[in-house]
């Protein structure tokens, strides 16, 4: 269907772009968020990807009682695809973009974004960014006002940002069709148009972590590398030297150890030649960008040596943890799941729980730390979560008197931190 014949131009004030692919159990909160908004003058663009469950459904009931609410569909191509529909097919003087288990923190939240934007004449204005469950303010700007994009350089949390739609049309402004860093790659090209956006002192959006476990493909990882040289390309056209050291430093932290396992265990040569660009790129570009990758320009055989390393690492931590029969892994998102699988498929006949601090509903088969008190001395404690987090959960882990943990760097493979009744070691 030609989508583009249904504009109209009866103008909205904004167009909230929501993707939507099986998200019938987090949907209601994330439409009621929307729709309780004091800003009256908005549209709703839901574009169903391919859902296979009663996601389109419930988009249809609310259609019956709400006529700002458009729906579109396609036949699952893609978030990129889909946002990218959201934005042609739009109305709005500005547009933003929700996804469809994530929620408004407040109902004044869209008010305030736009009359800001409005009144400050800004193409782009953002505001504070929380997660939940754990109920952090992962993005918070450190000042408020006018900002220059390369003072903060951060291409995170793209849907804490309106968006005047005009800039976005006008510059061709679109989200390429990566799996991985696509809401990435489309934030810098907006900042690198608009140079500056208005912040206001605000949690404008929730931003729901739902435990899951990522399988790396290489065409996942080309995606990746693909995407983070087109940011990079950006940043050192805009003189932008934070974001590209940034950049280089998330991708030797995230992705540089699993790119060598694939090259060597996948022997695939596209991969193998566009990291060798990547890494010549950077190589090319660090005189001036004052940044490097870790080990530049690695050959196959130091790859090898490399992994074998990891290997070694890992198997330090595997003889630290079989010493105990109770095994908590203290942390629920992607790295805690990423411990549990590597650890559990060498460790037999333990018990393996995951633990968290608070009980919460989006974590409902999930214990709590407390829950195990009584059996402390039994267990061994494995804190699997960001380096954010990390120090809050250790703290938490004195207070309650376990004395048998270990803080992992779940990408490298080697502990932060080891303790147990006889000692303390750290890196």
């Amino acid at each position: 269907m030609d989508y583009l014949n249904l504009k109209n131009d009866i103008s909205k004030k904004i167009s909230v772009i929501i993707p939507i692919y099986n998200m019938e159990k987090y949907l209601t909160e994330c439409l009621n968020s929307i729709l309780t908004q004091t800003l009256i003058d908005i549209e709703l663009i839901c574009i169903d990807d391919g859902s296979t469950d009663r996601t389109k459904d419930i988009v249809k009931q609310y259609q019956t009682q709400n006529k700002n609410i458009i729906l579109l569909e396609e036949a699952h191509e893609g978030v990129s695809c889909a946002r990218n529909l959201g934005i042609n097919c739009s109305n709005g003087e500005y547009v933003i973009f929700m996804d469809a288990d994530d929620y408004y923190t407040d109902k004044n939240v869209l008010a305030e974004l736009y009359y800001t934007a409005d009144k400050q004449g800004s193409s782009i204005c953002g505001g504070n960014m929380k997660s939940v469950p754990l109920n952090k303010i992962d993005l918070k700007f450190k000042e408020y006002g006018w900002i220059e994009f390369a003072e903060i350089s951060s291409y995170c949390g793209f849907t804490r940002y309106l968006f005047k739609r005009e800039m976005l049309i006008s510059h061709q402004i679109y989200f390429p069709q990566y799996r991985q860093y696509e809401d990435a790659v489309f934030l810098v090209k907006a900042m690198a148009c608009a140079k500056r956006f208005f912040a206001i002192d605000k949690i404008v959006y929730n931003y729901r972590i739902i435990p899951k476990h990522i399988r790396w493909t290489t065409t996942g990882l080309i995606d990746i590398i693909q995407a983070m040289t087109e940011i990079l390309n950006i940043a050192k056209n805009e003189c932008w030297t934070k974001l590209y050291q940034d950049t280089v430093a998330e991708f030797n932290k995230m992705y540089l150890f699993t790119v060598y396992k694939k090259i060597i265990s996948d022997d695939d040569y596209r991969l193998y030649c566009l990291f060798m660009n990547f890494q010549k790129m950077i190589k090319d570009a660090s005189t001036y960008m004052h940044s490097d990758l870790v080990e530049y320009s690695l050959g196959k055989s130091e790859m090898q040596k490399k992994l074998n390393e990891i290997d070694r690492k890992k198997e330090e931590i595997n003889d630290m943890v079989s010493k105990y029969n109770i095994i908590l892994i203290y942390g629920a998102g992607y790295i805690g799941n990423l411990v549990f699988a590597q650890i559990k498929s060498n460790i037999k006949n333990k018990s393996f729980n995951f633990v968290i601090s608070d009980k919460d509903k989006n974590f409902k088969n999930i214990k709590i730390i407390n829950d195990f008190i009584e059996k402390k001395d039994e267990c061994f404690v494995i804190i699997a979560v960001t380096e954010r987090y990390r120090n809050e959960l250790e703290e938490n882990l004195k207070k309650l008197k376990f004395k048998n943990y270990i803080a992992i760097d779940a990408i490298k493979w080697q502990y932060i931190k080891y303790c147990n009744e006889n000692e303390v070691k750290c890196l």
